[in-house]
């Protein structure tokens, strides 16, 4: 019983320094503090990152103009229609009503 106690308590000292030992693996986190300020410092954060999508003010097509015209894409839409239903016709195909 007592040697049980023993034998686990090793193995469990072994497993923490195993964890310890891990940490100074991940990146660079070796130099003094000042480094890393400065290294903080010289971060720039990706432009996908500096939006907030959740707030009310977004709007990813405030930027947005269009090359071609409302009334050429109602015309592109309308001939994009005009060519399905003259398909539909031509192979018998019947139209879904969704």
């Amino acid at each position: 019983m007592k040697y049980s106690r023993i034998l686990f308590a090793a193995v469990v000292t072994a497993a923490a320094f195993a964890a310890n030992a891990e940490v100074g693996t991940h990146g660079d986190v070796g130099g003094t503090p000042q480094q890393a300020q400065a290294q903080g410092k010289s971060f720039v954060r990706p432009s996908w990152a500096t939006k907030n999508v959740w707030s009310t003010s977004y709007n990813p097509l405030i930027g947005f103009e269009s090359v071609r015209s409302r009334a050429e894409v109602k015309a592109d839409l309308m001939s994009g229609r005009q060519a399905l239903l003259a398909y539909e016709s031509h192979t018998g195909s019947a139209r879904r009503a969704y």
